[in-house]
């Protein structure tokens, strides 16, 4: 019974179902967490701070990155060419030059081949303007 108790607990964390962010600058909140097939989706929506920045650490991913999309949510626009960088362990940004100078509507950066991540990354966004709002969502496969 411990045994099975111990095996629970390691892939209740490894699959990052317990994740626990840690917001520095602006505010997110999770909104989606789940799977649709072999695809799980991780979204979250963010407001910046009056400095127009959002910095947030402890994401927990794990899996193959497939895409990223960024959006506004229709009322609080942020600034165009804003920017969006999601940071490995290592502080590289994994979306390149992906995630610079978003423009408002949606924007997709697709992998080909996916990216494996797996761990706590880092999310920044920057120059979106005071209080603004969007969402990030993260397509990975498991």
């Amino acid at each position: 019974m411990k045994k099975l108790f111990l095996i629970f607990l390691m892939v209740f964390f490894s699959a990052g179902w317990c994740s626990a962010e840690t917001v520095t600058s602006g505010t997110l909140t999770v909104v989606e967490r789940g799977s649709q097939g072999s695809t799980w989706t991780e979204a979250y929506t963010w407001t910046s701070d009056t400095g127009g920045n959002v910095v947030v650490s402890n994401l927990g991913l794990t899996g193959q990155v497939c895409r990223v999309v960024f959006s506004d949510d229709g009322t609080s626009v942020p600034t165009a060419l804003y920017d969006v960088d999601l940071l490995d362990f290592g502080a590289v940004n994994v979306l390149g030059t992906g995630g610079d100078n978003v423009t408002t509507g949606p924007v997709e950066v697709e992998f080909d081949p996916p990216l494996a991540v797996y761990g706590e990354h880092g999310l920044v966004i920057e120059n979106a303007g005071d209080t603004k709002r969007g969402t990030v969502r993260v397509y990975l496969r498991r």
